[in-house]
């Protein structure tokens, strides 16, 4: 649930809430999720693991994943790519066609 700093009230009276996560670059943490959401919604291989990833950016540049920027991963079954979470922690690896075309990002 996303609420505005005034709108509070409405969520500490449901009593349904567990904990509250401050969010210091809403911009960031609204993409992140964006990029996640477009590899879940495209139904590509994906796998969760702790930790934001390291390496090279790059922004996909054809397939399904097109415009989706995250970071180049070189594995044993092929190419992938990380989608970090950083606000969580976490990343997001996305297996990539062999022919999805990728380009590095300053």
């Amino acid at each position: 649930m996303a609420l505005e700093r005034r709108r509070h009230h409405l969520l500490y009276d449901s009593k349904k809430w567990i904990r509250v996560i401050e969010v210091p670059d809403q911009r960031q943490f609204v993409q992140e999720l964006e990029y996640i959401e477009q590899a879940l919604v495209k139904d590509v291989d994906a796998i969760v693991s702790p930790g934001l990833v390291s390496g090279k950016k790059v922004i996909v540049r054809s397939g399904p994943l097109q415009g989706v920027q995250g970071v180049y991963l070189k594995r044993r079954r092929g190419a992938q790519i990380g989608l970090r979470a950083t606000l969580f922690n976490q990343s997001v690896n996305v297996w990539l066609d062999p022919y999805t075309r990728l380009e590095p990002i300053d």
